[in-house]
């Protein structure tokens, strides 16, 4: 076979050189060497194979999820959620709520939580309002700047941000970059566009090496990023469940034993936050280039906690209004009957958030 494929080589006049060239490369018994690879050849193949089929398999899935206004799972798939919100359309007035786990309401269902019954409600007046949900539960500082860059793509209406001054207190020295996040947002952080809106001291401190390589490996292998979802997911099995429990990797996800309006309030200490300035002026300049109409509320409390906040809360209120940024006290909007915990609404809470933010909003 050789021979007869090298004399078809031959046949070709010195003009059709490149084509020579071709047949004399793919000879057969150089396509039948491919098979004889080593080890290592087999193995990096393997692997291709392994990145290539469960990225095509993690899109299909993700893609046929239902829709749903909080992200599907809690601390994971956050850069999915993200990217797939889709930007303002015409006509229409958008808003993007930036917050925390009062936000996103793990404690009652979808439906229940108060950016869903704005939109219901804004949708019952007849009028063509949106409201996009990014509540990133126990969101930190890092979460939700590289949260509010990502909301200059949809180019908002209104951006509001239902935070506690907690969220711009300083981190302290910490030597374990990642423990500073709450998600896996920063892989977002390959994308060029959002690190050029991040001053570069922010960006240093956000990151090491790493936080580097991990991304490294979020990048090349994308199902990487959502590696420990799978177990999560697994841990919601009442017959797997015990082989899940370290690591808290299930308890993500059991929203059924929160969903009640008697649940006993748990004992929260949010301290006193001492509001780092340099940083809290960081998170409003970004947040004032996404959006025109921009507004920072002073989440709600029980009572018990309200006070701990104020004192920052009293340090973020001239560095809101010198950016022209809204700033809403609602520490106290809620009364005591709305909540689960010190910080999280039951139904009643988030119909009552609600509905104040349909009052004020013109």
């Amino acid at each position: 076979a050789d021979r007869a494929w090298w004399s078809c080589a031959f046949l070709f006049p010195p003009e059709d050189q490149r084509l020579h060239d071709v047949l004399m490369f793919f000879s057969f018994s150089r396509m039948s060497a491919l098979f004889r690879w080593s080890a290592l050849r087999w193995s990096l193949l393997f692997i291709a194979l392994g990145i290539l089929l469960s990225h095509l398999a993690w899109s299909t899935w993700y893609d046929r999820l239902p829709p749903s206004p909080r992200n599907h799972f809690f601390h994971f798939a956050w850069e999915d959620y993200i990217a797939l919100t889709e930007p303002r359309r015409p006509g229409e007035v958008l808003l993007v709520v930036v917050a925390n786990s009062q936000g996103y309401g793990w404690e009652v269902e979808s439906e229940a939580i108060y950016t869903r019954i704005a939109e219901r409600l804004f949708t019952e007046r007849g009028l063509p309002v949106r409201v996009v949900n990014w509540s990133i539960p126990g969101a930190r500082y890092n979460d939700v700047i590289v949260a509010l860059t990502e909301a200059r793509r949809l180019n908002p209406s209104i951006l509001i941000m239902s935070l506690s001054p907690h969220t711009v207190t300083d981190p302290g020295k910490n030597t374990d970059r990642l423990s500073e996040w709450s998600t896996h947002l920063y892989h977002r952080l390959n994308d060029p566009s959002i690190r050029v809106a991040l001053p570069p001291d922010v960006m240093a401190d956000m990151t090491d090496w790493r936080m580097d390589v991990e991304r490294w490996f979020g990048r090349v292998w994308p199902m990487w990023r959502n590696r420990s979802l799978p177990s999560a997911l697994l841990a919601e099995q009442p017959v797997l469940r015990p082989f899940f429990e370290r690591g808290h990797a299930g308890i993500w996800f059991r929203f059924p034993e929160w969903r009640t309006r008697t649940a006993v309030p748990r004992e929260e200490n949010q301290g006193h936050p001492v509001v780092d300035i340099p940083r809290a002026e960081v998170l409003l300049d970004v947040a004032v280039a996404a959006a025109p109409s921009v507004v920072w509320i002073n989440m709600p409390f029980r009572r018990d906690q309200q006070m701990a906040v104020q004192a920052g809360w009293a340090a973020l209120v001239p560095l809101c209004e010198a950016r022209d940024v809204v700033p809403l006290d609602w520490s106290a909007a809620i009364p005591d009957e709305g909540f689960v915990t010190g910080a999280h609404l039951n139904r009643d809470g988030h119909r009552l958030f609600a509905e104040k933010l349909i009052g004020w909003l013109p």
